[in-house]
């Protein structure tokens, strides 16, 4: 069904291409809030080189308005808005250097008129002078 998130492009924001494996860089700090609003920007453009970002804000932590420009099903362009909203969100540590966080969020993809809500797991782990999320 269309409605299920990871049917169609975008209806999960982190992983907006499920197939796609590109590499590109995050940022972080102590708080995955700081820089949530350019890595959305960073992870769409990564995993779908054709579609630019237009405007990405957070009006208060946990929440997300990004909106872009993409070719369609039919290859025409189409302005969309997709807005996020974290539900829940637990970390900790799994060794010294490894870390595993966990966030529910709700998804509405205001013009495919679609909502979901989804569980993503991401892993970090330190690399020399670097840490690499998975």
């Amino acid at each position: 069904s269309e409605a299920v998130p990871g049917y169609r492009m975008v209806s999960i924001l982190p992983l907006p291409n499920i197939g796609s494996t590109p590499t590109f860089e995050l940022q972080y700090t102590s708080s995955i809030e700081g820089f949530r609003a350019s890595n959305a920007k960073a992870t769409l453009e990564a995993f779908w080189p054709s579609a630019k970002v237009l405007e990405v804000t957070s009006p208060r932590a946990g929440e997300l308005s990004l909106t872009y420009s993409s070719p369609t099903f039919w290859g025409k362009q189409a302005t969309q808005t997709a807005n996020l909203s974290l539900c829940s969100s637990e970390g900790g540590s799994l060794r010294s250097d490894e870390y595993l966080l966990a966030e529910v969020l709700r998804q509405d993809n205001v013009e495919q008129a679609t909502c979901g809500e989804y569980l993503v797991l991401t892993a970090f782990a330190r690399d020399g002078e670097r840490v690499r999320a998975r």
